[in-house]
Formats: C-alpha cells, sequence, structure tokens
C-alpha cells in the first residue's frame, strides 16, 4: 500500500479533508504536515498530523518526508519556499499530485504577470514539470497548460469534503424577506459594487443581502461595508467575523440566491453546496467554473437577467444533480485515483 504525505497550507477545506481521509481511507498510510492558523482552523492533532510554524524545522520535516513517502500531495501551489525545494531537487516532482484551488493558478498568474523574477522561474519550472495536475475544471486544467506549458498528467477529480451534497434543515423563517448571498470573502475578484447596484434596483424592503467578508483585504472589506451600506442601507448585512464551517452551512441554508459575480474560478464549493440545498445561483457566464457546472446539466443564471421569482422545478432538479454526483462515495473513489494514479 502506497504512503502518502498532504502538504497544506491551511484553510477552511483541510480540517474536513484530513477528517474524510481519515475515516474513509484509513488504510493508506498518510501523514499531514499542516502551517499557518491553526486557531483558525483548528484540527485533531493525532500521530499522522504534524502543524508545524517553525519554518527551519518545517522545511527539513518536509524535505525528509518528500523521500520517505510514496505519493506527494500538494494542497494548493502557494508556498514559495516548498517551490525552491521542489525547483532544486526536480526528480521529486514526477510524484507531487498538485490539488488545484483556483487561486493558485489564476492570482499568482496575475500578481508576476509582465514581472521578471526568480520566484516567477522558479514557479513556472516546478508547474511544468509538477508530476500530476489535480482539477475537476476543464477550464483550469487549459489554463495551466496555456499559461505554464505543464506537461502533468491531469487527474479529472474533485477532492474536498466541501463539495459535497449537504441535507441540512432549514431554519423557521422570521420573515418572509428573499435572503441574497454576495460573494463568499473580500477579494477585489468577487466585484461586490456591481451587484449592489443591480440589487438597488429591487424593493430593499423585501430583500436581505448578506456578504461573507471574514477573510480577505481588509482594505478592501471596509470599502465594501461602506458601499453596502450606501447603496442598500439596512437590507446590507456585512459577515465581517470568522464563523466555523457548521454554523456557516446553516446560514447557506436559508439564503434563496446567491450571486458570484466573480471575474474568475472561486467559491465553486460554495456554488455545489448552495445548489445541492436547491438555491438559485448567478455566475459570469463563460467562467471555467459556470462552465463546469453547466455540463453536469445545472441550470446557472446570469446576472444580466436577475430577478427574485423561484423556478422550484428547477431547483429540485439542480439538487437532484448535485446530490448524485457530489457524494461521499465518489469523493472516496476520487481520492484513491489521486492515490493510485500512475502514468
Amino acid at each position: 500500500m502506497k504512503s502518502i504525505l498532504h502538504i497544506c497550507t491551511l484553510d477552511k477545506f483541510i480540517p474536513d479533508f484530513i477528517n474524510f481521509s481519515r475515516k474513509h481511507l484509513s488504510h493508506y498510510e498518510q501523514l499531514y504536515i499542516t502551517y499557518n492558523t491553526y486557531k483558525k482552523y483548528p484540527y485533531d492533532l493525532k500521530d499522522d498530523a504534524k502543524h508545524i510554524d517553525n519554518k527551519l524545522f518545517r522545511y527539513l520535516k518536509i524535505n525528509y518526508e518528500l523521500y520517505k513517502k510514496d505519493v506527494v500531495l500538494i494542497h494548493g501551489l502557494f508556498d514559495p519556499y516548498l517551490m525552491l525545494l521542489l525547483f532544486i531537487q526536480p526528480w521529486l516532482l514526477k510524484k507531487c499530485r498538485w490539488l488545484v484551488w483556483g487561486g493558485d493558478v489564476y492570482h499568482l498568474h496575475k500578481l508576476y504577470d509582465g514581472k521578471r523574477s526568480f520566484k516567477k522561474f522558479i514557479r513556472e519550472y516546478v508547474i511544468k514539470h509538477m508530476g500530476y495536475i489535480v482539477t475537476s475544471i476543464d477550464g483550469d486544467y487549459a489554463a495551466i497548460k496555456s499559461m505554464y506549458k505543464a506537461q502533468g498528467k491531469r487527474i479529472n477529480v474533485f477532492t474536498y469534503p466541501a463539495s459535497l451534497y449537504q441535507l441540512i434543515k432549514q431554519n423557521p423563517r422570521k420573515d418572509k424577506r428573499v435572503n441574497i448571498l454576495v460573494g463568499n470573502s473580500a477579494d477585489p475578484s468577487n466585484h461586490h459594487i456591481d451587484v449592489f447596484q443591480i440589487l438597488r434596483d429591487q424593493d430593499l424592503c423585501n430583500i436581505r443581502v448578506i456578504v461573507p467578508l471574514s477573510y480577505g483585504d481588509i482594505n478592501y472589506k471596509e470599502m465594501i461595508c461602506k458601499a453596502g451600506v450606501d447603496i442598500l442601507g439596512e437590507a446590507f448585512e456585512p459577515l465581517v467575523d470568522f464563523i466555523q464551517y457548521d454554523e456557516y452551512l446553516k446560514i447557506l441554508s436559508n439564503i434563496d440566491i446567491a450571486i458570484f459575480n466573480h471575474d474568475r474560478q472561486q467559491a465553486l464549493s460554495n456554488t455545489r453546496v448552495l445548489l445541492g440545498m436547491g438555491k438559485k445561483v448567478y455566475m459570469r457566464p463563460g467562467l471555467s467554473s459556470t462552465i463546469q457546472l453547466e455540463k453536469l446539466g445545472l441550470v446557472i443564471h446570469s446576472l444580466e437577467s436577475f430577478e427574485l421569482n423561484l423556478n422550484q422545478v428547477e431547483l429540485s432538479r439542480n439538487s437532484e444533480i448535485i446530490k448524485k454526483f457530489y457524494s461521499e462515495g465518489n469523493l472516496k473513489n476520487n481520492l484513491i485515483k489521486v492515490f493510485e494514479a500512475n502514468k
């Protein structure tokens, strides 16, 4: 049986991933090395997990395990020090699987675009020679091939429990207002103000605009909070404090309409969960994530034709598609494919 190393910059997806993998794939020898924000995203530190904030010890441990383990899963390719380790030891790349998050494709490419730097050179080399690229989004894989000339084999699966169908009982509603979720973070790629200006034309007494802003750019968050009050008044309800995932799911269960006005692939797990809950979702047409969801037969709406009306037949059909495709059984099989992949 293969031994697996997980290298994880801690984020909201990782604790549930570790719990799922421990429960369903315990027959593999796995080691999780995590770092950053443990207080924000805690998980159970058993013998199979090391959370290492000390940089020297972290990369010594990672480098040791890179040789010891059969398979290496890199959860989001953001860490320049990790890329340096792989750059100076390129023979290790053949065993590495990059689990693509989206921001590690588009945001960092935009950050380095038009610049000449050693970090950019290292990043491009590592991605080009990465052994495997794990993404269920055709457009993301095409972008990686185009931007980085990637040679790695694609593994076309989803990999995180955050995408799974969620059956959550909706709490009783205090009023009949329509709950509208706008975006997923304080990231400018959400283009919140464009959405606010569209919603301003609605009866503001009849809607509640819930805007998650608990992580991202602090200055942008402050600007959006001010703009939200100015444009939407009392209908604007920002979520500025971090919320545990279970509590966030309860909030999502009471949403009627979600608007993701991102200009790149983002918030896909949230989108899948909301569609599975039978919520109406608006996204930009033509994005890799929009195209991928539509390929499954899901109905995604364009913000240009925004309306509050809900088609229950359409929403129920969307929910059934999510329930069937994003199941625990499929996720388990997907991870086995990632672990066992062989060129």
